[in-house]
């Protein structure tokens, strides 16, 4: 499995705090542009630069509120963020996440999209990498808001608070409140705004003779603008695609970065150099002034900044002038902290908020990113699950598979092979992006194939001692996250043993580390459960539990119980892929009626089940792989007929999006489907 890379363009980790009370937002049948609020609404998102939510307030990392003691904050927010709507309601999850306006007002049915690391899948490569040049999500962790921009107020001039024309405000509610306007990108009449007109001007678009354009935030996340990139500047997009340029130079690219931006609109950002001290944990947030070390984004050019506020742009500042604000930065953002410190910088960054997943001041991300080999999905033959066959004979046989059609097929070229070795299985020992097969022989040798297509390009002996037959073969895979195949050994004793491969060599090898395993339990799979890009293994003890050790190399960083009740006996592991694409390995399970079962898995918990929305299969087919992919990125089910028919369910989640018979004959049973 490819590892991630970083999807995060750059962004700075700020705390993001909602008032606990204020004003409630005036909201007319007609809403009133031109009403003065009076302050920032309840409801709204405010930025610190300092590493602690003012007391009043709670930093917006997802929690649940009990609704008896905030009924008007609830009355804004329902349940849109989360919470049982009874007893308790969620804030909005800022922690590691930026804000986008949300496309519709209330469109917050599902409100985090994006994500802040990505892997590769096979259709998102170019067509030179046997992918289908399908788009990239380009969406870092994003939580669309209703951004407003403020119509009514006063001219943000010394001495204006947090009450100014042009401030653009994130609202967590769903609608517009008075004094605002959706920050949508929407043309107004200048003569009924000329305040506002004659600070952003047509930055944001108009004629400017009698209209202007309001800034678009729908979809965009603001970010601190730059000469390359003014107030008023749109870019970013929502997807991209991966050129042949841009791949690795060992993928046959020339390793050219890729722009990381999602879609992103310019702004300015000002952070208050004067204004209330932030109280640590009590008090009641003001709605109408600054705090010493607030953020605030505005649609209009730093040079109309009002006395008070500076731009956020990384500047350093006297300690002996500004001692309140250097007592809460202190040098975060830069500075030697003897005689200078300095504030944030914001610009060509994003804001996100801080918790867990960003600490307050980190810079993370990068407006461009490089490919590296290890972000490559592997190359199982042609990306589209080739199927490996051998004969009673010994010979070995590759059909070269397109979707449902065989696009080649042929014997390997090596004479057929004696009945006493035997294939193991299959993985990619070499990082060539190509499988490979593994023998062992019943002399207990063992043998590998590098392969290139239906070509062996060389082949050996494993630098090792034969193994005795009391040690089995229970799994290929990367365990050590090197991309490169390991080999998993177990003995009769219950010993568990890793050969961590390069090519023909050994390069370590060892007992993993743990008591030997009963023989209660078996070895039921071999998948990436916590998509960490390293392997893991899939017990199950014959009382039907099953257990997950979460592997690094020959270590195990986790193990425990899979969430969920012991599972009977008629029920039986297929397999395990990653059925639904989320980078994470699924358990495949079968019963005795016939029926399919899936887990999709997020590391030791099933995050969804269900039944696989198919009529019972009846005995007759049997499941023969699971996790080579015929159309897309997500793994699919190859079964075979007694009659010899082959056919394959190709997968989305718990949903077959098709199936069908392969186009080929029927095969004998003579010949035997290994991977």
């Amino acid at each position: 499995m490819p590892l991630p890379f970083d999807n995060m363009q750059a962004s700075l980790a700020l705390t993001q705090f909602i008032p606990l009370s204020g004003i409630f937002p005036s909201h007319s049948p007609t809403p009133d542009p031109n009403v003065d609020p009076g302050g920032i609404p309840l409801g709204s998102i405010r930025t610190f630069a300092g590493n602690f939510a003012p007391g009043g307030s709670a930093q917006a990392g997802g929690q649940l509120l009990p609704i008896n003691q905030n009924t008007a904050l609830f009355s804004l927010l329902g349940t849109i963020y989360g919470g049982n709507g009874t007893t308790n309601f969620a804030l909005p999850d800022l922690d590691g996440q930026t804000m986008i306006g949300a496309g519709q007002l209330g469109n917050f049915s599902s409100p985090a999209i994006g994500s802040n690391d990505t892997r590769l899948v096979n259709a998102e490569l170019p067509s030179s990498l046997g992918g289908s040049f399908q788009p990239i999500d380009n969406y870092q962790a994003s939580l669309p808001v209703t951004y407003l921009i403020r119509t009514g107020g006063l001219v943000p001039v010394g001495g204006s608070g947090v009450d100014f024309i042009g401030q653009i405000v994130p609202f967590a509610g769903n609608f517009v409140p008075d004094g605002f306007l959706q920050a949508n990108g929407q043309e107004v009449l200048i003569n009924d705004y000329p305040l506002l007109f004659s600070f952003i001007g047509t930055n944001y678009g108009g004629d400017g003779n009698t209209t202007f354009a309001l800034p678009d935030l729908t979809g965009r996340t603001a970010v601190g603008a730059t000469l390359q990139s003014p107030v008023g500047g749109i870019f970013g997009q929502e997807t991209s695609l991966l050129l042949n340029s841009q791949l690795p130079v060992a993928a046959g690219g020339n390793g050219q970065p890729v722009d990381n931006h999602e879609p992103s609109a310019s702004i300015t950002y000002l952070i208050a150099a004067a204004g209330i001290f932030p109280p640590h944990d009590s008090g009641a947030i003001d709605p109408a002034n600054q705090y010493l070390g607030e953020i605030v984004a505005v649609a209009f050019d730093a040079s109309l900044a009002p006395n008070g506020w500076f731009e956020a742009k990384g500047q350093l500042l006297p300690i002996n002038q500004h001692q309140a604000l250097f007592s809460l930065l202190g040098t975060m953002y830069g500075g030697n902290g003897q005689t200078t410190f300095a504030l944030p910088d914001l610009r060509d960054r994003a804001a996100i908020g801080t918790g867990d997943e960003a600490q307050i001041a980190h810079v993370l991300g990068s407006n461009t990113f490089t490919l590296l080999p290890d972000n490559i999905p592997e190359r199982l033959h042609d990306f589209n699950g080739d199927i490996l066959w051998r004969h009673d004979s010994g010979q070995v046989y590759f059909w070269e598979m397109d979707g449902l059609g065989v696009k080649a097929e042929g014997a390997v070229a090596h004479a057929p092979v004696p009945n006493v070795w035997h294939i193991e299985g299959t993985g990619d020992f070499d990082a060539d992006r190509s499988s490979d097969i593994l023998w062992r022989h019943d002399s207990g040798q063992v043998y590998v194939w590098e392969m290139n297509g239906l070509n062996i390009k060389a082949e050996g002996t494993i630098v090792h001692a034969a193994v005795p037959n009391t040690f089995h073969v229970e799994g290929i895979s990367d365990f050590d996250g090197d991309l490169k195949s390991d080999v998993l050994w177990r003995s009769d004793s219950g010993q568990v043993y890793l050969w961590e491969m390069n090519g023909l060599g050994i390069k370590a090898e060892g007992g993993i580390a743990h008591a030997a395993v009963p023989t209660a339990w078996h070895v039921q799979g071999i998948g990436d459960f916590d998509g960490d890009g390293k392997s893991d293994i899939l017990w199950r003890h014959d009382s039907g539990r099953v257990y997950i050790w979460e592997m690094n190399g020959l270590g195990i960083k986790a193990e425990g119980s899979v969430v969920h009740a012991a599972v009977p006996n008629d029920y039986h592991i297929q397999g395990v892929g990653d059925f639904d694409g989320d980078g994470k390995s699924d358990i495949l399970w079968r019963h005795d009626s016939g029926q399919v079962y899936i887990w999709e898995m997020v590391g030791l918990n099933v995050k969804a089940e269900g039944i696989v929305a198919h009529a019972p299969v009846t005995s007759d087919w049997h499941v023969q792989s699971v996790g080579a992919q015929y159309g897309d990125s997500n793994s699919d089910i190859l079964w075979r007929n007694d009659n010899g028919q082959v056919y394959v369910w190709e997968m989305n989640g718990l949903q077959i999006k098709a199936e069908g018979g392969i186009a080929h004959a029927a095969v004998p049973n003579d010949w035997h489907i290994l991977a």
